[in-house]
């Protein structure tokens, strides 16, 4: 039984074609993970997310569900997982669409306490995934179009004192059709583990 973490993130996106941005404080999410299978390791984890506001557009509660896979091909990792993500309804009564996730991840370390890793993330939403169809103009209820995204993320993770790990990444966009898509992100992260 691996720890239960607490994290915190912050993130700032981009949109090249609109020239947008917004940045902010994530809301806080906690998870537990369970190894099931070591070497390789066969893992179940859940994850909520608890809405606080201050994450731009985001004030519902999600929960995750994933399966991982994690082998070691001698000098680096190899990490695959897929999963479902469920999002509430949030305070204006907005129920977003259900997505279905999936990642596959390239980690090197360099030491005990630093990694460096590159992972490819997809995520897709609406269409059969959409659980709460919103009414159109005339009143009709209809699921959210299919929305998908592909991106590309290089990053690094440093763990310090034991029970602190903190990680940076840029995610690059190669698709994101998603009504509020972005081109590039950056991430950081400080969990606590414990």
């Amino acid at each position: 039984f691996d720890a239960t973490r607490t994290q915190f993130d912050s993130d700032a996106n981009g949109s090249i074609d609109t020239k947008t941005k917004a940045s902010g404080l994530g809301n806080p999410s906690f998870s537990v993970k369970y190894t099931m299978v070591r070497d390789p390791n066969v893992s179940v984890r859940v994850i909520a997310k608890l809405p606080t506001g201050y994450e731009a557009g985001v004030d519902y509660p999600e929960g995750d569900l994933d399966l991982a896979y994690s082998v070691s091909l001698g000098a680096v990792d190899l990490h695959l997982q897929a999963g479902y993500q469920y999002t509430g309804e949030d305070r204006n009564k907005v129920n977003p669409t259900d997505a279905v996730v999936a990642n596959a991840a390239l980690a090197r370390s360099i030491g005990e306490n630093f990694v460096l890793f590159t992972e490819l993330n997809y995520r897709q939403a609406g269409g059969p995934l959409d659980t709460a169809p919103q009414p159109n103009a005339l009143g009709v209820k209809e699921e959210a179009p299919t929305q998908k995204i592909l991106d590309v993320t290089p990053g690094f993770k440093a763990r310090f004192k034991e029970s602190f790990l903190f990680s940076a990444a840029a995610r690059i966009s190669i698709i994101n059709d998603f009504v509020f898509g972005y081109d590039y992100s950056y991430l950081t992260l400080l969990s606590y583990i414990f």
